[in-house]
């Protein structure tokens, strides 16, 4: 007999993420993030996002402070994209 997984109850301190599009100018750098990017990569990112799109999705939190996806965000800047799609956590 083939058992079926549910999908888990979600409690009520969990985080809602939801696709949102939003312009980049917007979006507040997290002044705190340890990663250099060097520009070597955000070009490369940047050729990677047009030729394939954004394949992962950057994630911000309820200031709209990006908390992944920085180099992502700097190198869609570059290519002139004025909004990008992006996880949204919303209490």
């Amino acid at each position: 007999m083939r058992e079926e997984r549910g999908l888990l109850p979600v409690s009520s301190n969990s985080l809602v993420l939801r696709i949102e599009e939003m312009p980049i100018g917007s979006l507040k750098m997290n002044a705190r993030n340890p990663r250099i990017h060097p520009e070597k990569k955000v070009r490369m990112l940047a050729r990677n996002i047009d030729t394939f799109g954004f394949l992962v999705p950057c994630l911000i939190d309820e200031e709209n402070r990006l908390l992944t996806g920085t180099a992502r965000v700097l190198a869609a800047d570059r290519l002139g994209m004025s909004s990008i799609r992006l996880y949204a956590s919303r209490i």
